[in-house]
């Protein structure tokens, strides 16, 4: 697939403002730092990927970012639709909702509910939200067409293939409106070729929108696709090398 439509485009942002900022993060598990100062920002409308070696700390800083878990030191600020936001000042509850309305999450194994339909995992969050059976299953049915699964809304998870099951887990991520996309190895487990439409898939329905995405990859070529990659090591974000000056 060359390019994924949404259901409700929305023109790309171009304000230069942080969708998402991280400010000085620290993490530790007793004397390791698994983060230690880390700052970055995110703006609507980017794809970042996130690269390092393992124990470099992504993940960690990708759970912090989202609010999975909570920074022993900095600040985690979001533009959220209410308006601005600090995700570490909050408390589990409220870091779970804001979790379900403001973030979406692809992971490399998709985490979907296999007793479930396609189109009942995509409808889930919205459900979970408050939305009537009805008319969040109709909205998921418009993510699955968009993202070349239509017709299959009725197959449960088994049934599909890897590429088509993480396509199934990228629409969830997109049916409540999220405005950062948080994917942990989204093709991690696929073939070359599949990886390719995943991530099309992906970057497409996420950035047509003006949302923000960020990646966490060991995949060079996943890295390639996005805007801008952060390279990690040893729980900070490694400085860019300045390009050689040709004598």
């Amino acid at each position: 697939m060359t390019s994924t439509p949404t259901p409700t485009p929305i023109p790309p942002s171009t304000s230069t403002q942080a969708l998402l900022s991280a400010a000085g993060l620290v993490k530790t598990y007793g004397p390791t730092r698994a983060l230690d100062g880390v700052s970055l920002d995110v703006r609507a409308g980017e794809a970042v990927a996130i690269m390092g070696a393992s124990g470099s700390g992504k993940t960690t800083l990708l759970h912090v970012l989202a609010g999975i878990l909570p920074a022993d030191q900095g600040a985690v600020t979001l533009q959220a639709r209410s308006g601005p936001m600090r995700i570490d000042g909050l408390g589990e509850r409220e870091r779970s909702r804001v979790r379900r309305e403001e973030f979406g999450f692809v992971f490399q194994q998709g985490l979907l509910i296999p007793e479930l339909t396609a189109v009942e995992n995509v409808a889930l969050p919205l459900l979970l939200t408050g939305h009537a059976r009805d008319a969040a299953e109709a909205h998921a049915a418009q993510w699955l067409g968009a993202l070349g699964l239509g017709g299959m809304e009725q197959r449960r998870i088994g049934q599909l293939s890897g590429g088509q099951a993480q396509r199934v887990a990228i629409a969830r991520a997109q049916a409540t409106g999220a405005r950062v996309l948080f994917a942990d190895e989204p093709t991690g487990a696929l073939d070359s070729a599949t990886s390719a439409d995943v991530m099309t898939a992906l970057l497409d329905s996420t950035l047509a929108q003006g949302h923000a995405l960020v990646v966490v990859t060991h995949d060079p070529q996943v890295a390639a696709r996005c805007g801008r990659t952060i390279r990690m090591r040893d729980g900070r974000v490694v400085p860019e090398e300045a390009p050689e000056v040709a004598r």
